[in-house]
């Protein structure tokens, strides 16, 4: 696997299948924020290219345990603003969106997720009786 896009810090909104028409017009803009999705800062997006050549994108959030993997999910189409301060969108496989972009400021300077590797897989949600 190769990270392809790291932002630290981010912001980002995930947006339900169907509620948008075409997932480009995704903002992280909170005035925009479609009304039963989610906007979350100060978490780190990483976008990874894995051994198939697929797309994944991965988003960690900071917990008072440390850094948590808060969703991971193959990206079906990507768009990227080729700027990472602007919002750029991912559609997932699921019929998610997220929109996203590098945030600035130094609010998680003592952040934990600065150290995080997308490469060690944390809080594993599998059951470990199958």
């Amino acid at each position: 696997m190769k990270v392809i896009h790291d932002f630290f810090p981010a912001t980002i909104v995930a947006i339900a299948p169907g509620v948008l028409d075409d997932f480009t017009t995704a903002s992280t803009q909170l005035d925009q924020l479609p009304n039963g999705n989610k906007f979350l800062e100060r978490v780190r997006v990483v976008i990874l290219n894995n051994d198939h050549n697929e797309l994944i994108f991965m988003v960690a959030g900071d917990y008072h345990s440390g850094p948590r993997l808060i969703f991971r999910e193959k990206i079906s189409n990507l768009n990227w603003s080729g700027d990472k301060s602007t919002d750029s969108q991912a559609l997932m496989q699921s019929g998610k969106i997220m929109a996203f972009r590098k945030t600035q400021g130094c609010s998680t300077c003592g952040s934990r997720l600065r150290s995080w590797s997308p490469y060690i897989t944390m809080d594993s949600v599998k059951d470990p009786t199958e």
